[in-house]
């Protein structure tokens, strides 16, 4: 997506702090501000349990930013009451699976897509 439409910069920028949270990493990079990162999570029907999703720029991998992100988001998530943080990761993506499980997420198959598993971690 090269553009995004009006009404998705606004779901995206204008946070309803009651349902969701967002976490934005920037550096300053020639005297304006430049996003690195994302990590958010939107709780879910039940009110108990949120779904995650983090985006770290390419340059950034492997430098323990997605890790941090990621730590916020939890104890973001446990101070609200939050009991279940979960996540959908490519079965491919071999260094998200690894940060999950090394925050204590658990992995699970998906039956209707062997290319995703679920991540879910009891808060």
């Amino acid at each position: 997506m090269k553009d995004l439409t009006p009404a998705l910069l606004a779901r995206f920028t204008q946070i309803d702090y009651d349902r969701e949270m967002a976490l934005i990493a920037v550096i300053q990079e020639e005297g304006a501000e430049r996003q690195i990162g994302v990590g958010r999570y939107i709780i879910n029907p039940d009110g108990n349990s949120c779904e995650f999703a983090i985006v770290v720029g390419e340059a950034w991998h492997g430098r323990g930013l997605g890790r941090h992100l990621m730590q916020q988001l939890i104890a973001i998530a446990r101070a609200r009451g939050l009991r279940t943080m979960m996540g959908q990761v490519l079965a491919a993506n071999t260094q998200m699976l690894g940060l999950a499980a090394g925050l204590g997420f658990v992995t699970h198959k998906t039956p209707h897509d062997m290319s995703v598993k679920e991540v879910e971690l009891a808060l």
